[in-house]
């Protein structure tokens, strides 16, 4: 008895004996000792003390240990050793008795609208517990269907081996479909054996290929002068991009008409409007009426050079009744204590900034 010897049972099969080469000139006991014999996991392996057959009290589990370090000890029925300790290498050789399972039953991928074949989307995982060198923990990935099918009904691949998922066919249109439903399978003995099954769904990303659109082009509207950071009026756009996306979030210019920087604009995220307030208050005097140029974009660049839509905003100045103005604001006059009463101090001048107006300072 020397060296080391493996042997292969089965996880449900009983095999191996040892025979000692001293067994011709004395009666050998044979005895055996390690994890799976007198340590934890006790009594796994037994071996037959006269023959030295070693045997399989249990089915093994190669998922839970795939080898077992035994030690088999050689002793002459007077009680003497009679050849070193040998080690025996148990190995536990596998069954398909495991499915190969995705790590997670939903997968979710996002796809920009128009991707053209051979764009991936997203790459999906799966796990076998059976030997990973063997046929039994090989696994192969397919699609089963794909939900809808239109414009066609295979749209996307998987890498069977990979599990990478990619555009194979054109035509994804978010206007259209907006998402597909992709049932997945994994297979074992390389395709061929136990399965699981999971669901990939593919989100498409809008694009954005619709300019947003002024409905109406054209607004008037009355300010009164003076008043600082009030709404002059909502600008009406139209977007067919999907709502709430950087596709579909207008942003506006003032491209023309604004030089005194009177005037602002900002996007109610809500509506998607164009809010134009007065930065600073108007003069009706200076100036009466403001004909502004506005533009709309978005936030997320055309995929496709568009045209640009705009507006045009006449904004009518109210006048209002302002005070009289003195000036200058203040005036200093000395005054000789002994004057007379009723006698004329000084001429302070007020005037009015209401030029149109027929109205008398008093």
């Amino acid at each position: 008895m020397d060296g080391t010897v493996k042997t292969r049972p089965h996880e449900r099969l009983q095999n191996g004996k040892i025979k000692s080469s001293k067994s011709k000139e004395f009666i050998i006991h044979y005895s055996m000792t390690g994890p799976g014999a007198d340590l934890p996991p006790t009594g796994l392996f037994k071996m037959d003390k006269t023959s030295g057959w070693l045997l399989v009290t249990e089915p093994l589990d190669r998922e839970k240990q795939s080898e077992y370090l035994l030690t088999v000890h050689a002793v002459s029925i007077r009680g003497n050793i009679e050849e070193d300790p040998m080690e025996i290498t148990v190995i536990v050789l596998d069954q398909n008795d495991n499915k190969p399972e995705f790590i997670s039953n939903t997968f979710t991928g996002y796809l920009g609208e128009g991707s053209q074949p051979g764009t991936s989307v997203m790459t999906v995982t799966a796990i076998d517990k059976d030997d990973p060198t063997t046929d039994n923990g090989m696994f192969k990935f397919a699609i089963m269907s794909q939900t809808p099918r239109v414009p066609n009904p295979q749209m996307f691949t998987i890498n069977q081996d990979t599990g990478t998922i990619s555009v194979i066919s054109a035509g994804l249109d978010r206007e259209k479909v907006s998402e597909y439903t992709l049932i997945l399978q994994v297979a074992d003995l390389n395709g061929f054996g136990l399965t699981n099954t999971a669901t990939a769904s593919i989100i498409l990303v809008d694009q954005n290929h619709n300019a947003p659109q002024f409905n109406p082009t054209t607004y008037s509207q009355n300010v009164p002068e003076n008043a600082v950071d009030f709404e002059v009026v909502r600008l009406i756009v139209t977007d067919k991009d999907e709502p709430h996306t950087p596709a579909w979030n207008a942003k506006y210019r003032i491209v023309k008409g604004n030089d005194g920087g009177n005037f602002g604009i900002i996007t109610d995220p809500d509506s998607n409007d164009g809010i134009v307030k007065t930065i600073k208050g108007l003069d009706f005097e200076a100036n009466r009426q403001y004909i502004l140029l506005i533009t709309v974009e978005n936030k997320m660049p055309f995929s496709t050079p568009l045209p640009t839509s705009t507006a045009t905003l006449t904004v009518t100045v109210e006048d209002v009744n302002e005070a009289p103005i003195f000036n200058p604001p203040m005036l200093t006059v000395p005054v000789n204590e002994h004057l007379p009463v009723n006698s004329l101090v000084a001429n302070y001048l007020a005037t009015d900034p209401d030029i149109e107006k027929q109205q008398t300072v008093t």
